[in-house]
C-alpha cells in the first residue's frame, strides 16, 4: 500500500478544534474570522491592485499564537478583507510552522514576492519592525530576508527620509526603489517640489 503523504494535512470540518495550541504545521482547517489577528497589516504599505483571480479561494497563511485560540495572518490580508466584506464568518487557513515574529515577517515578504505585490515600502516596514521590535541589527535583519546590508539600508533610507508624497508613490508602484532612494538626497519639501514638476510636465517617474 502506498504511503500517504503527510506534508499537508486537511481538516475540512468547521472548526472542530478552535484552539491554536494543537495546530500542526501544514494543516488546513476552517477558522472563525474572529480568531484571526492581523497585527502585521501595518507592515503592508503597498497600494498595488491585486486581481481577484490571483487571490482566488486560496487559504490564508497563518501562524498559531501559542497559549491562545488565535492565529496570526501572515499572507492573505487583502483576501481576508474581501471575505469579511462578503459576510463570511469562517475561512480556510494553512498553518505555517514559523513560531517567532522574526520568522513571521520573513514569511510575510516571501509569500507576497511572486506576484509582485510587495513594494520597497513594504520591505522597509518589515525591516524596521525587525530592527525596532525584534532587536535585530540591520545586517542581521537583511540576512533573515536573504538580502545584503546595502539593500536593507537603502530601503530604510526611503522610509526614514522620503516625503509623505514620495512614499505614497512608492506604495502605488509609481516610483521604483532606485529613483526613490535618489530623491532622499533632497529635503522632503524639495522632493515634493520635484515630484510636482514631474507631474506637471508628465515626465517619466520610473
Amino acid at each position: 500500500m502506498a504511503k500517504r503523504s503527510s506534508a499537508v494535512r486537511t481538516n475540512h470540518a468547521r472548526d472542530p478544534n478552535p484552539g491554536a495550541e494543537r495546530a500542526a504545521a501544514g494543516e488546513i482547517r476552517y477558522v472563525p474570522i474572529d480568531r484571526l489577528s492581523t497585527s502585521y497589516a501595518r507592515l503592508r504599505r503597498s497600494a498595488l491592485p491585486v486581481p481577484v483571480e490571483l487571490l482566488a479561494e486560496l487559504p490564508l497563511r497563518v501562524a498559531a499564537l501559542e497559549g491562545t485560540d488565535r492565529f496570526e495572518v501572515l499572507d492573505g490580508i487583502k483576501r481576508l478583507r474581501r471575505w469579511i466584506e462578503e459576510g463570511r464568518s469562517v475561512v480556510p487557513v494553512l498553518i505555517e510552522g514559523s513560531k517567532t515574529s522574526v520568522e513571521h515577517k520573513r514569511v510575510l515578504l516571501a509569500a507576497n514576492a511572486p506576484p509582485r505585490t510587495v513594494t520597497a515600502l513594504d520591505q522597509a516596514e518589515v525591516l524596521a519592525s525587525l530592527v525596532e521590535d525584534d532587536g535585530l541589527s540591520v545586517a542581521r535583519a537583511a540576512r533573515v530576508l536573504g538580502k545584503k546590508t546595502t539593500w536593507a539600508n537603502n530601503r530604510l533610507a526611503i522610509r526614514a527620509r522620503g516625503s509623505k508624497q514620495l512614499k505614497a508613490l512608492v506604495a502605488h508602484g509609481a516610483i521604483g526603489p532606485t529613483l526613490a532612494l535618489a530623491f532622499t538626497a533632497l529635503e522632503p519639501d524639495q522632493q515634493d517640489r520635484v515630484l510636482a514638476c514631474i507631474e506637471h510636465y508628465a515626465l517619466p517617474q520610473t
